[in-house]
């Protein structure tokens, strides 16, 4: 999820799909994921082609202790670097932009945690999210025993 490369710890994946729930989290390897990102291909780069899972995941292997992932890729006793095309180069406007998102405040109000209105919720997915009241109230059990 492109969630994870913008910072986000915690993601809530299948809640409005009718199927169950489940949590996804991620670690500290964030520069990693968003290096997976750009030499796979996202949003923001077309990737390297030639470059698969396999091979980027190789290439991250070698990455995984560096302090700066980005500009451990292009250092010479990068065994990885060996399958880079020699004019390749990462726009450092990509990385800035994963690594540190731009986030507008909208509200001054501290977010926390309360009970889910179950009625609302269940009206609600019932018009928009095509999810009957029971599976609504299956998928916020799930949420909750993972709170």
């Amino acid at each position: 999820s492109d969630c994870f490369l913008f910072g986000a710890q915690c993601v809530y994946r299948g809640f409005f799909h009718g199927k169950r729930s489940r949590v996804v989290r991620v670690g500290e390897e964030r520069g990693l994921l968003v290096l997976l990102a750009l030499l796979l291909g996202c949003d923001y780069c077309e990737g390297i082609r030639g470059i698969g899972p396999k091979r980027a995941g190789e290439i991250a292997r070698h990455l995984h202790s560096a302090t700066d992932p980005f500009t451990a890729l292009f250092a010479s006793d990068n065994p990885g670097r060996k399958y880079l095309p020699p004019d390749f180069s990462i726009d450092s406007r990509v990385i800035e932009a994963f690594m540190r998102p731009v986030v507008r405040s909208c509200s001054v109000q501290e977010f926390g945690w309360k009970r889910p209105l179950v009625g609302e919720l269940e009206k609600f997915m019932s018009i928009h999210g095509k999810l009957s009241a029971e599976q609504t109230r299956l998928a916020l059990a799930d949420i909750n025993k993972r709170r």
